[in-house]
């Protein structure tokens, strides 16, 4: 089982002349996004906060939709959830987790940011390996 860890940073056009892009054009070219989706099984990108945005030229929808055409399982680790997160499902995403677990002060989660995460990629993992188990009803994920 392969698995591919996507963060990407957010590019914003020049206020000298540049031109607004979606934000996956000009980087996948350098990570090479689609040999990264064509060899996984599980593909993990990340965003600070899903929301309205996402699904409208952000890159977990993009990835979602690559992920997607590969027959691939995508799944967005956020930040924060916004109104309208749940566009992303219509994308290709898989399904999304906060990295919040509760309601809290922005200095409250970034003191806590590395349990937070450790948490929700755990969360993440318990929830791959229980769709695996699915596929091998008699044994199970790790037995015999």
């Amino acid at each position: 089982m392969k698995l591919s860890l996507t963060l990407a940073a957010t590019v914003a056009a020049s206020p000298l002349g540049g031109r607004l892009k979606l934000r996956f054009k000009p980087l996948f070219p350098f990570f090479e996004v689609g040999e990264a989706v064509e060899c996984a099984d599980l593909i993990v990108t990340a965003e600070g906060g899903l929301d309205y945005k996402s699904a409208r030229g952000k890159i977990p929808a993009e990835i979602g939709r690559r992920g997607a055409a590969e027959g691939k399982a995508v799944i967005v680790l956020a930040g924060t959830l916004g109104e309208h997160s749940g566009d992303v499902l219509g994308e290709g995403v898989c399904a999304y987790f906060s990295a919040l677990g509760r309601p809290q002060s922005v200095k409250d989660a970034m003191r806590n940011v590395r349990s937070q995460l450790e948490r929700i990629a755990e969360q993440v993992m318990r929830t791959f390996l229980a769709g695996v188990a699915l596929g091998h009803p008699r044994t199970g994920v790790g037995q015999g």
